[in-house]
């Protein structure tokens, strides 16, 4: 129901939703594609039915659904100086999901969900029932150094991109980008342990990332 009143009101119809209304008059403003919020939408709601997945391909589409698609709207609302800008967009959204994959395993096992793709899990030898009971074997770790080091991979990836955006819109961008690839850095401290322990940045840590984020402005000029 809520698909079909933002397709009426996105093309012109009148219906009783203002929060709905404004939200299509700022997709319009910035030329937003109405696909785009249909396809999040249709992402989170994977969420209601989906605890498994298969492989790669389907947690990238799941990635690409809840979070590259934000990062192809607010690229829009940011501007940006080449169409370019938009794929990294979408490497930055799949670097920050994995990211947030990884941090809350733990979490999410107390859910009955398991984000990481199954045949990788058989890869390395690391079992459903050891991930539920905790175990941080060698063969968990080997699996979390090469799940961190491909998330690595779309972050530098999709560095290139933020210097595409419109200078005035770089440095929240920036924030994300640099304050979400620490917490990778925050996992390999606390040992890979995400069973029992989630890792996450103090406010003094995100904080001591203001002065690169800064020069990385002032040589974007």
């Amino acid at each position: 129901q809520l698909k079909e009143q933002l397709t009426r009101v996105y093309i012109g119809e009148e219906v009783d939703n203002s929060i709905l209304t404004a939200f299509a008059d700022t997709l319009k403003k910035y030329h937003i594609p109405e696909e785009l919020p249909l396809e999040l939408m249709e992402g989170v709601r994977m969420d209601l039915w989906k605890s498994r997945f298969t492989n790669f391909d389907e947690l990238y589409d799941y990635s690409y659904k809840v979070a590259s698609i934000v990062g192809l709207m607010t690229s829009r609302v940011f501007g940006y100086t080449d169409e370019c800008a938009l794929q990294y967009a979408v490497d930055l959204g799949i670097a920050m999901q994995l990211t947030n994959i990884l941090r809350d395993i733990g979490e999410d096992l107390t859910r009955g969900r398991i984000y990481l793709p199954q045949d990788e899990l058989k890869q390395f030898g690391v079992s459903e029932n050891s991930l539920f009971a905790g175990e941080i074997s060698q063969n968990f770790i080997e699996m979390m150094q090469f799940q961190i080091a491909r998330a690595r991979e779309f972050y530098n990836r999709s560095d290139i991109g933020i210097k595409m955006l419109a200078r005035d819109s770089r440095l929240p961008v920036y924030l994300a980008r640099y304050n979400y690839a620490k917490i990778l850095d925050k996992i390999e401290e606390n040992g890979y342990n995400v069973l029992q322990k989630r890792a996450y940045l103090s406010g003094f840590e995100k904080l001591q990332i203001l002065p690169k984020i800064l020069l990385e402005l002032r040589s974007d000029s």
